[in-house]
């Protein structure tokens, strides 16, 4: 039998019969010995792969930490402010309920405008203050025998902002007001409009200014608005009072809109649009409330849109 004596064969298992043993049956392998390895060690390249990392550093940590801040503060203003778009939305949709609303009454009654109340009267499209105990009524808003809006719309909360977060304190505990939303004083077949003045109560002299008995005697319709947003500074009954301009005497607030969506508020017209709109000057903002309406724009956009000469 031929055998080799080549080194590449060293490299090799062999195999070997032996007295006694089945051949093959034992394999022997041989190794490099220890000093005849490589002493220098693994490459470069060998010792960059096997190397791990201990952790973060601490500069590593602290932008890691800054950037996920900034993501909870950015998700954080985005929910913020879709809240506050949807609570728009859905009183934008409550304004659009009150114009139809006001809109078919004058239908059915001859072209009438539903009476809007005074404290002293008994009924109109609502009735009652939203001061004191008339805060929380509800049947001043549902209640047919005294609002006259119940048989056409019998739910109370389209009455309300969903935004409005006030509150009335009755024997020490606080309550929501059922009402955040009130009429135009010119607007009315029992309407009185004490503040405009109307012709009826103008002092002799005294500029006076146009009410609306009848849809048809609103002659810019567009131009004319119906329902608004009131302040939870000045809301008490159903009329929103405006003073108009007059000669000698500066300009006022007596009720103020509120300014609750973001530095606007809603408003119906009687055409049936309905805007938001957005309030210009810092004094007409409901926590800075200034009952002075000198050069205060808010002010005249809102008398040009409440009544004529």
């Amino acid at each position: 039998m031929m055998h080799s004596d080549s080194p590449a064969d060293s490299n090799h298992s062999v195999s070997k019969s032996l007295p006694g043993i089945t051949p093959y049956s034992t394999t022997y392998r041989l190794t490099i010995p220890r000093d005849r390895r490589d002493s220098k060690g693994p490459t470069p390249k060998a010792a960059r792969t096997l190397k791990t990392r201990a952790g973060y550093t601490l500069l590593e940590l602290m932008v890691t930490i800054a950037i996920v801040l900034l993501l909870v503060t950015l998700a954080g203003t985005g929910l913020k402010q879709s809240r506050s778009k949807a609570r728009q939305v859905a009183c934008e949709n409550n304004f659009r309920q009150l114009i139809l609303t006001w809109n078919l009454y004058s239908a059915d009654h001859q072209e009438r405008l539903v009476s809007n109340v005074h404290l002293d009267l008994t009924s109109g499209w609502v009735r009652g203050s939203v001061r004191g105990t008339g805060a929380t009524n509800t049947l001043h808003l549902v209640d047919p025998e005294g609002a006259l809006f119940a048989p056409y719309l019998p739910v109370w909360d389209v009455y309300r902002c969903p935004a409005d977060e006030s509150s009335e304190v009755i024997q020490g505990i606080e309550h929501p007001r059922v009402r955040s939303v009130s009429m135009n004083q010119a607007m009315g077949f029992e309407s009185y409009a004490i503040w405009l003045p109307s012709k009826a109560l103008a002092h002799p002299g005294q500029q006076y200014y146009l009410t609306y008995r009848l849809s048809t005697d609103i002659q810019e319709p567009s131009e004319r608005f119906v329902f608004v947003d009131e302040s939870e500074v000045t809301i008490n009954d159903p009329a929103f009072a405006v003073e108009m301009p007059q000669q000698n005497r500066s300009p006022r607030w007596i009720d103020v809109p509120t300014t609750r969506h973001r530095q606007s508020g809603v408003l119906a017209f009687a055409d049936g649009h309905v805007e938001t709109h957005r309030w210009k000057d810092p004094r007409t903002s409901t926590d800075h409330f200034d009952k002075s309406a000198e050069h205060n724009e808010d002010w005249l956009w809102l008398t040009t849109r409440t009544s004529a000469e």
